[in-house]
């Protein structure tokens, strides 16, 4: 169950997880939850009890259930209102898969020093204090949910514990201006809500009751900027599974703020997964990258990248994109961006460099888009970003991957399929973290038609690099082949970062005196099952 973490990781949480009838068979939900586990990077995976991922292997935790739980769920529809839309309830939280083993009034965690650090930090300096991960729950009528198989599991005792569990929930909403505002929670048995470090809301004792929407009520100030809102949901009991009441076996909460006693929902805050972190910081669940993003000449063409961004989400939400052009890698972006989207808002920007970055030089780069929760940019659509080339010909182009994480490699990669002749290939790779990001590579180039491989090392590649022809840089321009490959070994890798390594394939080759209409194919890197002979 280890990894499949390579280019896609949680890219295809299948139909049978979540657009499936609910009347699924124990099999179907065995096999569609083994897909979800297997694409779980192993962070993740390492969150979930082990009776629980059992439980899943098994289908007794239904799959779309699971997703759910794991903040992988349908996204919200469009279309008429749901409880969810019309009255702006918060639903997009850091948290942790697994309950601590603490009821409502035990701080094992350092509960004072929880300050709204990046995702996949431990969320408070306490020593038992879990990691937080984004999680977008989506329920229509609001609510966030805990579930049986969240419990702890002892393995010296093989028994799960079941009484006295909290999980905690960290988020922040961003308002335009200092304002006054009401918040309006439910939940089942004990919580406790904190907005920017104080305490406003709590239930501490009278034992364990059922989730009630918008039961409890306080009045809040906002700051202009961003606020910090803080649960801790503690439970009684927690399951197991097999308990009959289903009120031992979910629980719930509902966070939302109102202006008035009337309950009139406040609609303008904006939502967003770390806010205050960048590349540097380790939240790499929040942030997607772009490559091959430009507005440069080409080979008797111009190069161009149009970018389009939707909002899924029922509320506001921002974007922070940045660009970094080739070779720069001091961690400072040469233009930046935040762009606050209405709730099924679409952004699009043509020549994306000058349209929304104001960069008027012939650049070309990459794009970190930062504070979305991966996959509905990865896995959704929501973020397209299509690079093209005008030429005499026409405009000919192709849509650039979104890639996150664990899509890079911190050792090198493979590339199959190179060709040459009356094509030219290129290679370009860029790191996920720009601050100091330096690097040395060798490249291998072989195949049926190069009989002998070559061998050649590159030096001192910093940020955003580009090989342009690869064969005849590399000596080869003479071959004629559509089916090459390409292995490329990191030497050294001074920061240790993730790098993302790709080829790009157009027609008309310089080199070859052969012109074309410079229409880009994409090729990602792949792996060898066993190391061909020649590269041994």
């Amino acid at each position: 169950m280890r990894k499949l973490v390579a280019v896609a990781a949680l890219l295809c949480l299948t139909s049978l997880a979540w657009g499936a009838p609910q009347a699924m068979t124990q099999a179907q939900d065995a096999a569609a939850g083994a897909q979800i586990l297997a694409k779980l990077p192993p962070d993740r995976l390492a969150q979930i009890p082990r009776p629980t991922v059992e439980a899943v292997l098994r289908g007794e935790i239904p799959a779309a259930e699971f997703a759910r739980s794991l903040g992988l769920g349908p996204v919200t529809a469009m279309g008429t209102p749901t409880e969810l839309q019309a009255k702006a309830f918060i639903t997009h939280w850091l948290d942790h898969y697994t309950c601590v083993a603490a009821g409502i009034n035990e701080d094992i965690v350092g509960e004072s020093s929880i300050d709204g650090r990046c995702s996949t930090q431990q969320i408070s300096d306490g020593p038992s204090a879990p990691y937080g991960y984004p999680d977008y729950s989506n329920a229509s009528d609001g609510s966030v949910y805990s579930h049986y198989g969240m419990a702890p599991y002892d393995s010296t005792t093989c028994t799960s514990r079941t009484t006295n569990l909290s999980r905690y929930f960290v988020t922040w909403v961003y308002s335009n201006t200092a304002r006054s505002a009401k918040v309006w929670f439910g939940a089942s048995d004990y919580f406790k809500v904190w907005i920017n470090g104080a305490v406003v809301l709590s239930r501490t004792s009278g034992g364990a009751k059922p989730w009630t929407v918008d039961e409890y009520k306080a009045n809040v100030s906002l700051i202009s900027g961003w606020n910090l809102i803080v649960v801790k949901h503690s439970f009684p009991q927690l399951g197991p599974y097999t308990d009959p009441d289903v009120n031992n076996r979910y629980k719930y909460f509902s966070l939302r703020f109102v202006s008035d006693d009337s309950g009139t929902p406040i609609t303008n805050l904006i939502g967003a997964f770390d806010p205050n972190c960048t590349e540097s910081d380790p939240a790499y669940y929040s942030r997607v990258w772009v490559p091959n993003v430009a507005h440069i000449p080409g080979y008797s063409s111009q190069w161009r990248s149009d970018l389009y961004l939707f909002n899924g989400m029922h509320m506001y939400w921002t974007y922070w994109l940045r660009f970094y052009k080739e070779g720069n890698n001091t961690g400072v972006p040469d233009a930046q961006a935040a762009l606050p989207l209405a709730p099924f808002q679409t952004a699009t920007y043509a020549d994306v460099l000058q349209s929304l970055f104001g960069i008027t030089a012939d650049v070309k780069g990459y794009i970190a888009v930062l504070r979305p929760y991966y996959p509905y940019l990865t896995q959704y659509g929501w973020l397209q970003v299509k690079t093209f080339n005008v030429s005499p010909a026409g405009t000919f182009g192709t849509l650039n991957p979104i890639m996150y994480q664990y899509s890079g490699s911190t050792s090198g990669a493979t590339f199959f399929g190179l060709r040459n002749g009356a094509y030219r290939s290129n290679l370009a790779l860029f790191p996920a973290v720009n601050t100091g990001a330096t690097l040395n590579i060798r490249l291998t180039l072989s195949g049926p038609a190069i009989p002998t491989p070559i061998v050649k090392d590159y030096a001192g590649i910093n940020g955003f690099w580009q090989l342009n022809n690869v064969f005849a840089d590399m000596g080869a321009g003479s071959v004629n082949t559509d089916s090459a490959y390409l292995q490329v070994d990191f030497q050294s890798n001074a920061t240790g970062t993730y790098w993302f390594p790709y080829v790009t394939i157009a027609e008309g080759n310089p080199a070859h005196g052969t012109t074309g209409t410079s229409d880009p194919v994409y090729l990602a890197p792949g792996y060898f099952a066993i190391y061909p002979p020649s590269l041994y």
